[in-house]
């Protein structure tokens, strides 16, 4: 990441998560234990954090340890890159707005995230974070939708549902399979999630017209 960070003049965006909060198949492909994935998480970025940022680092952890006595390249953005972590609970989310950090939220309805940025918005301010950094985080912070783009809208809609759909069943039966072989399951659903949901989690359609021709100071600052 600090390679890619130097390549990319500092438009590195880190982007953690502990690893999915519905289905218990992905711990198992590495064997991890999913009660372990939070403290995981807190713990790896603490050494990626110290990593880019210290000499001489060595760390004792509960799951990890290592010395590094310098990384390298260094990071080009200092102190280091920018992280976003990922948040399915609204409780996480407020954590990060009280340590005054964007998040990347995943699908929820319309409502539910106007609420959720409502209330990151609400926490930041109450913990002391001044408009200009409230507005920031939120320009920074990223909500999961699928999309999908087709040269019509028509197209769009007869391939992604399709996809959308085998995807949900596909995710939905190793849950199934994995609780009747096991008797294990990560987290109980007792109504449909959002994001199995089109409405709620799939953005389809086709691009915007685009002119002809682009004025040569537009070309210049993309290609920048």
């Amino acid at each position: 990441m600090a390679l890619i960070d130097n390549i990319s003049r500092g438009r590195l965006v880190v982007g953690l998560g502990r690893g999915t909060a519905y289905n218990i198949y992905d711990y198992q492909g590495y064997g991890i234990d999913p009660n372990e994935a939070h403290e995981r998480l807190l713990e790896a970025e603490d050494i990626m954090i110290k990593a880019w940022t210290t000499e001489n680092f060595e760390h004792r952890g509960k799951f990890w340890t290592l010395r590094l006595p310098l990384l390298r390249p260094r990071p080009y953005t200092v102190p280091h890159p920018r992280i976003i972590r990922a948040c399915s609970s609204e409780e996480a989310m407020l954590g990060m707005a009280r340590a005054g950090r964007p998040f990347l939220m995943n699908v929820q309805t319309n409502e539910v995230t106007r609420h959720r940025m409502d209330r990151y918005r609400a926490t930041m301010r109450a913990s002391g974070f001044d408009e200009a950094t409230v507005a920031r985080n939120v320009a920074d912070t990223w909500v999961w939708r699928n999309v999908f783009v087709a040269p019509t809208d028509a197209e769009a809609e007869r391939l992604a549902r399709p996809a959308f759909e085998a995807q949900t069943e596909f995710r939905q039966a190793m849950r199934k399979r994995v609780y009747e072989e096991q008797g294990v399951l990560l987290k109980p659903e007792t109504a449909p999630a959002a994001r199995n949901v089109p409405q709620h989690s799939l953005l389809c359609g086709s691009p915007p017209p685009w002119p002809r021709r682009y004025p040569r100071s537009t070309r210049s600052a993309s290609a920048g």
